[in-house]
């Protein structure tokens, strides 16, 4: 699977659809990119892009994930760009 996040937007990270049991281990292959914070109160795992790349989200198996094994998402991670308006002029 891969995603494209802008940098500062966080996202949710979920497992199979739903957020990740809390000995699931969720990862990123390059914290410079893509940045994983630890479960919130609510149990939600949030992935937050910090500067352009690509990384990888991985999500180990826990306990309950009996014959899984470890499932990843790459994530490309741009800076959004403004627009620039036309310029409108009188001669």
């Amino acid at each position: 699977m891969s995603d494209t996040l802008e940098v500062g937007t966080p996202r949710k990270v979920l497992v199979d659809g739903r957020q990740p049991f809390a000995d699931e281990a969720i990862t990123s292959s390059d914290e410079t990119v893509l940045s994983i914070a630890a479960a919130d109160g609510n149990g939600d795992v949030f992935a937050t892009a910090v500067a352009d790349g690509v990384a990888t989200i991985t999500a180990t198996p826990g306990a309950e994930d009996v014959n899984r094994t470890a499932g990843t998402d790459d994530v490309t991670v741009s800076t959004p760009v403004a627009p620039t308006p036309l310029a409108v002029t009188l001669e």
